[in-house]
């Protein structure tokens, strides 16, 4: 969220007014989305990719504020903790050799920052969630110093009490108190934006939430929290308690999470989502623009929605729609559960497959979905975060009532010839597609992800090593191959 708060802290008369704004955009919106021309017909790519600040011994440094300044690039934006900072990708059309393309970009931005650490002896690195992260580095007072910050803080302590319990494992869980946001700046993602037309846009959603857990099993890149080893996909159970809602002893009801993977397969178009989150979740930032939507139509202009907008932003579904002015107003769907890293090659990889594979599979969900809850895309969300590439999932079969189970190599090698298919529908060059692609298929033939890697490095540094030194080599291993942009699939392993 790139906006300015004036304030930090709010009245209820603040959300009060707050509320009306945004079920009023609900109703500009509804009209909106009728006008000739409305969403574009064209999907175009972008994101932003979030990566942490590191010093000489591989530990958090917290001076993304200093690196900002020294860089001076629009695109380059403060994270959500001062030892992040997070790069914001041009929008681009999905034709020709447009990986490429936002490789190139993402690489200008990495070495631009780079240059900026080298004199401070600090290192940038890609990754879901560092592993020399420590318990000490959760606190209140690395939280990057912005009024949005401190707000966000405060709106999100008003819903769920000063403080919470994390438990993330079963046999040897993780388990601590924490009681601020800080939590959430300990994932560093990649976030996907899909630019997609309106007419389209049902059976795109509905293909994304259905194709996410096999791309997450492929790619997934945070196994450690603190030391501990986890999730292949910590980053998923760790957003999910850092915005845990309480309830009351009293209530027989559990509330939705504000952290979910959705409450069903997608009906009539985008609008039913951001009613959905209106209707669900309260405001966190009751900010109120001097200008409302009636005005910007009196006066023949496209209204912005901010308040609106703000409201979906702080929603944290791991796939989620946003509201674009841009092309005469269009939606993006944001996928958020790609993990920064290992390498830019890497990244690329999977947005190529998770792209190919939506746009593949969208004008087969009428077959598809009937017969297949949405209950078990839920479920192989998370599975697939816990267990990565070895995580067991359903699959539906048209040519049967019942799902099939498959393990995600195996799904993934079926599909990637069809994700192929749908970059080509894209306009990608073919061997653009087959670039990326590749190396999705390598990490299954060698089943290896960001995750195996830095688990079974870190296993073959411990039979030398203490946990601590362990973990700094391996991490000294993984911040070289980064760099190198080397596929983790090409990465030596001790």
């Amino acid at each position: 969220m790139n906006i300015q708060v004036l304030q930090e802290s709010y009245t209820e008369q603040d959300y009060s007014k707050y509320q009306e704004r945004i079920r009023e955009q609900l109703n500009v919106l509804s009209d909106l989305i009728q006008m000739p021309g409305f969403g574009g017909d064209n999907y175009r790519f972008g994101g932003d990719v979030s990566v942490y600040l590191v010093d000489s011994d591989l530990d958090v440094s917290c001076d993304n504020l200093s690196i900002l300044s020294q860089c001076g690039d629009p695109r380059i934006h403060l994270g959500s903790n001062k030892y992040q900072l997070r790069y914001q990708l041009s929008s681009i059309a999905t034709s020709g050799a447009a990986f490429d393309a936002m490789a190139e970009e993402l690489g200008e931005l990495h070495e631009l920052t780079d240059d900026a650490c080298r004199g401070r002896h600090l290192n940038l690195l890609p990754i879901g969630i560092l592993p020399t992260l420590r318990r000490a580095d959760i606190t209140s007072n690395n939280i990057t110093d912005t009024s949005l910050q401190k707000a966000l803080r405060g709106g999100l302590q008003r819903l769920r009490g000063d403080s919470y319990r994390l438990h993330i494992g079963d046999a040897v869980p993780l388990e601590f108190t924490c009681n601020d946001i800080t939590l959430e700046g300990a994932n560093s993602a990649f976030n996907f934006h899909l630019k997609t037309p309106l007419k389209r846009f049902v059976n795109t959603w509905n293909a994304l939430q259905l194709i996410t857990p096999i791309v997450l099993g492929c790619s997934s890149n945070s196994p450690f929290l603190f030391g501990q080893r986890l999730w292949d996909e910590t980053r998923v159970a760790l957003f999910m308690h850092a915005h845990k809602q309480q309830t009351s002893h009293k209530q027989l009801w559990q509330k939705p999470a504000r952290v979910n993977y959705g409450q069903g397969w997608l009906r009539n178009g985008p609008w039913e989502l951001f009613c959905e989150n209106v209707a669900l979740f309260d405001p966190i930032l009751p900010i109120v623009y001097p200008k409302d939507a009636y005005d910007s139509i009196t006066a023949g202009e496209l209204p912005t929605l901010d308040e609106l907008q703000l409201h979906q932003s702080t929603v944290w579904t791991w796939n989620r729609a946003l509201f674009d002015t841009a092309m005469n107003g269009s939606f993006d769907i944001e996928s958020r559960c790609l993990s920064s890293g290992p390498s830019i090659k890497d990244m690329m990889a999977n947005i190529a497959f998770m792209a190919g594979l939506t746009i593949a599979l969208s004008d087969q969900l009428s077959a598809l979905i009937p017969a297949f809850p949405f209950c078990y895309a839920r479920d192989n969300f998370y599975r697939a975060a816990q267990y990565g590439l070895h995580a067991e999932l359903l699959w539906p079969d048209i040519h049967s009532a019942h799902p099939r189970q498959y393990k995600v190599s195996e799904l993934a090698s079926e599909l990637l010839p069809m994700a192929e298919q749908g970059l080509n529908i894209l306009g990608l060059e073919a061997n653009q597609s087959r670039q990326y692609l590749d190396i999705i298929q390598r990490r299954i033939d060698k089943q290896i992800t960001g995750a195996i890697w830095q688990s079974d490095t870190m296993t073959y540094y411990l039979k030398s090593y203490d946990h601590e030194q362990a973990q700094k080599r391996m991490l000294q291993d993984y911040l070289s191959h980064s760099y190198e942009n080397k596929p983790v699939s090409d990465w030596a392993t001790p």
